[in-house]
Order: C-alpha cells, then structure tokens, then sequence
C-alpha cells in the first residue's frame, strides 16, 4: 500500500502534467473533464460524475492518485 506522500506525490506529477499540456488539451478535450494518470489521459466524459464513477472502477486502487481536470476555453480559477 502506498504512503499518503507517495500518492500526493504522484497526483500532484499528474496535476502538473495536465496543467503543462494544456493547451493540447483544448485541441482534443474541450469542455470536458479529462483523467490522467502516469502522465497521459486515460479517460474523459463530459460528466465529472460519470468519469469519476468510471474511474473509481477502473483504477480501484489507484484513484487517489489520478488528477481529474476540466478542458475549457479559458483555464477556471478557484478562489478558496
């Protein structure tokens, strides 16, 4: 089993990876949410609820570590 550290780790590998490819993304992806895990896109759906559901299946184990992202026109800022 991994760590807590192990697996931010690898999403966080994944959350940069999406974010440095973006504008290739846009070309594919646009208006839909995009999963990527080990540095590629494994999957995609328009619906946030239907990816992760599809996702938590496939990759049971590993979920934690994918990053789930949206594709828009113009990247989304979050004010927390």
């Amino acid at each position: 089993m991994a760590s807590a550290t192990e697996i931010l780790s690898e999403h966080d590998r994944n959350l940069d990876w999406f974010n440095a490819h973006y504008k290739e993304l846009k070309k594919k992806y646009l208006d839909r949410w995009v999963a990527v895990k080990n540095s590629q896109v494994v999957d995609y759906d328009r619906s946030y609820l239907t990816l992760a559901k599809r996702a938590k299946r496939k990759y049971r184990d590993d979920f934690s570590k994918l990053a789930i992202g949206y594709v828009s026109e113009k990247p989304i800022e979050l004010i927390l």
